[in-house]
């Protein structure tokens, strides 16, 4: 008997409004972005280096995302895991870190930490690796103003409702996102930002 397997692809798109804002979100309700900062030339850079492995069975973790913020400056830098598990990043000026691993068909585990001038630290994280399926979320995250949209880099997290695993990624500068091998079910999908009111939606991919 030939079976035939059918792929469930759910295109969810949200729209966000700006906290205050009742129906219509003005140029001044915008979070404001970060101002750059002058920082004096420093005469050592710092290192931090270390491997993502499987917290069920110790495995090596590659293609695994790694983001890496600077507090002071507000930026980050956003990296892979290689073939072998392993992450590195260079000639980082000194000050306070975080380190944000994982996301998409991984759980996501946060650290902290401060780096010297100089200094080599080494942080190693060790995540779940989640269910996988045939399934797959997209859409695009906007934020509303008036009669028109505008595309907007945003956290998505959806939260399949029957095995209670959380699936967390971003939206591009684009807005677009897209979630997939993904079990099919039910999920509630939340999308944040931060100066923009929370937006949430349960999904049902198994009508897909």
């Amino acid at each position: 008997m030939k079976r035939t397997f059918t792929r469930k692809c759910a295109s969810v798109s949200l729209a966000l409004f700006a906290l205050g804002a009742s129906g219509t979100a003005n140029a001044a309700d915008n979070p404001a972005s970060p101002k750059a900062q002058n920082t004096p030339a420093l005469s050592k850079s710092s290192t931090l280096y270390g491997i993502v492995r499987s917290q069920k069975d110790q495995k090596l973790l590659g293609g695994v995302s790694i983001i890496l913020h600077n507090k002071k400056n507000d930026t980050s830098i956003l990296e892979k895991t290689n073939s072998q598990g392993g992450y590195l990043f260079t000639d980082l000026p000194p000050g306070d870190y975080e380190i944000l691993v994982g996301g998409g068909n991984f759980s996501q585990s946060r650290k902290e930490g401060f780096l010297k001038a100089g200094m080599t630290g080494e942080i190693d994280f060790a995540i779940q690796m989640l269910s996988r399926g045939s399934s797959t979320l997209l859409g695009t995250i906007t934020q509303k103003k008036g009669d028109s949209e505008t595309p907007v880099s945003a956290t998505i997290k959806a939260k399949n409702l029957s095995t209670h695993e959380i699936y967390t990624l971003s939206s591009d500068e684009n807005g677009n996102y897209a979630l997939a091998q993904i079990p099919g079910g039910t999920y509630l999908v939340q999308v944040t930002k931060n100066g923009f009111v929370p937006v949430n939606r349960k999904i049902d991919l198994t009508l897909y």
